[in-house]
């Protein structure tokens, strides 16, 4: 009988030795086989990556082909216009439908663009087809008549349809003229003016100014609609769900949301003072811990947004 110790050590030395024959075994196959070793290699390397996830599909690219087609000139991409067709985005997948419930006129003046002629086109483009699909989109691109886009697109699904969700605004710029106002005409501030009294307030209260959010300008936007179509303020009761439907799908992440509206005031300066006047609405505009904001105004109805 052998032994303990020697039988403890032939145990402990066990896995080694067999590890060592095996590996022995490769490497002698390995300088035997170049060719059959670096095969393996590939084809474990190529299993073990992860599959690639297509890119979206290019759809400026596209639309400039479309237009070279015709010896038209490109389309200008305009950043107002982007903005405007990402609020239109943002309302597809929040509605799960390809019709929005906002209107390419109303997206574009809440970013300040005046046109004089402006439209839309919304899509899904599953990842099997192309843009060939969408005849009228090639007819809508080459017409003349629009010289300006803005365009968004975000991999997503809708009505359980995955692929890539994508809107094209074409727009016509309005030549800018000097207006004649009268009383049954009044002109109204936008929301850029509005965003910039809102900044301009903060300073003046040594409070730094808000850093504008993509998320909370879409919800600023929808909110500014929703009290059009309503034709007057709705005590927030639109807010709180809108909010909710952006956390739940993971697209706001701010742990602390809140809202100014307003209407009925001719200018920008005029609807942050009517804020001013409201203590609640004045310790939102004050609040340094509001980190985050996005401002909208259309038709004498005003939005503020701010996070944290």
């Amino acid at each position: 009988m052998p032994p303990k110790n020697k039988s403890k050590i032939y145990r402990f030395y066990k896995p080694f030795l067999t590890f060592t024959i095996c590996l022995s075994i490769l490497s002698s196959f390995a300088l035997s086989r170049p060719q059959t070793t670096t095969q393996i290699y590939q084809q474990l390397q190529t299993k073990l990556q992860p599959t690639p996830t297509p890119p979206p599909p290019n759809t400026n690219y596209y639309v400039d082909s479309l237009r070279l087609e015709k010896e038209l000139p490109s389309l200008i991409s305009t950043e107002s216009l982007n903005q405007a067709a990402e609020v239109i985005l943002y309302d597809l997948l929040t509605h799960q439908k390809l019709t929005p419930t906002i209107k390419p006129e109303d997206a574009a003046t809440l970013y300040g663009f005046n046109y004089k002629n402006i439209t839309s086109f919304t899509a899904l483009l599953p990842s099997d087809q192309d843009f060939t699909a969408f005849p009228d989109l090639n007819e809508l691109v080459q017409d003349t008549t629009y010289t300006h886009s803005g365009i968004a697109q975000k991999q997503d699904t809708i009505d359980s349809v995955s692929g890539t969700v994508f809107v094209l605004i074409l727009a016509q710029p309005q030549k800018k003229t000097t207006p004649v106002q009268t009383a049954s005409t009044p002109s109204y501030y936008t929301g850029v003016e509005l965003w910039q009294e809102i900044q301009k307030y903060r300073l003046e209260h040594g409070v730094p100014p808000f850093r504008q959010d993509s998320t909370l300008c879409t919800i600023a936007s929808i909110r500014v609609n929703q009290l059009l179509e309503l034709g007057k303020l709705d005590d927030h009761n639109g807010f709180n769900p809108l909010v909710e439907k952006y956390r739940d799908s993971n697209q706001l992440t701010h742990s602390d949301v809140a809202e100014n509206i307003l209407s009925g005031y001719l200018t920008a300066p005029e609807a942050v003072s009517g804020w001013d006047s409201s203590l609640g609405h004045r310790k939102l505009m004050q609040d340094g811990s509001y980190v985050y904001a996005c401002a909208a105004a259309n038709y004498g109805f005003a939005v503020l947004i701010a996070a944290f």
